[in-house]
């Protein structure tokens, strides 16, 4: 299917509708947007209304929230003012492989929320003649509050196009399943789906977009991304105005 082709409705309840039911919010939508009932961990941002034309005031700097945990973080952390969500899809074939992709992203993620820069040398430490670990967009920011949450899609487990390719056919959730099209929806076949979601969620946009840009470096040649969404919440900005 062309990637800017559109799929039509095929249901009379409206994607917004069961996720606001749901109590999803906006960061659910991004999450239904990869076709998945259950996606592991993505329900701790909202995006808000672009169209109000206003600039937002600064929402106030909340601490490190520690990675690992009971659960990932940003999954029951109160909702924080920006988000950069990525879909991406696996390119390795191998089982060994996709499991030392998600090492290294998981060591990519615990330092980057620990205010750690990416690698042994991050963005300034290394040779003049070659390219800097870290990109060092978030150099001396705090961590803003940033939490870094992955989940998976049906079709890392299984897929009609791959099959079992990873032998995870039988540990996929009975939930994790793909969305019919809903009512209203006009999907565009390139910005739906993936096999990983990344969402980073902080109070400072630019520590949310540096730490999606560095873990798809990680990624490298491994994964390559299928769409990007950044989103802000508005409620979480006002926290800190008076009336």
């Amino acid at each position: 299917m062309p990637e800017n082709s559109k799929i039509s409705s095929a249901t009379s309840l409206s994607r917004r509708a069961l996720l606001g039911a749901a109590g999803l919010g906006a960061a659910g939508l991004g999450a239904a947007s990869l076709g998945a009932v259950s996606v592991v961990g993505t329900t701790s941002a909202l995006a808000a209304d672009h169209h109000l034309g206003r600039p937002m005031p600064p929402a106030p700097t909340r601490p490190e929230v520690a990675f690992y945990g009971r659960s990932q973080a940003g999954i029951a952390t109160p909702p924080p003012a920006h988000l950069q969500f990525a879909a991406i899809d696996i390119t390795v074939t191998s089982r060994a492989a996709l499991i030392g992709l998600m090492r290294d992203l998981t060591q990519g993620a615990a330092r980057l929320t620990s205010a750690l820069q990416v690698g042994k040398t991050g963005a300034v430490n290394g040779p003049e003649d070659v390219a800097p670990e870290d990109t060092g967009e978030a150099l001396d920011l705090p961590t803003a509050g940033l939490t870094i949450t992955f989940g998976f899609g049906p079709e890392l487990f299984t897929s009609q196009s791959s099959g079992d390719r990873f032998g995870l056919a039988n540990m996929q959730p009975a939930g994790l399943q793909q969305f019919p099209i809903f009512k209203g929806d006009e999907l565009v076949a390139g910005r739906i789906g993936g096999d990983i979601c990344i969402q980073a969620c902080a109070d400072d946009a630019q520590v949310a977009m540096h730490a999606v840009r560095n873990l798809m470096r990680i990624a490298g040649s491994r994964a390559k991304v299928r769409w990007t969404q950044a989103g802000f919440n508005r409620a979480a900005s006002l926290s800190n105005v008076t009336t």
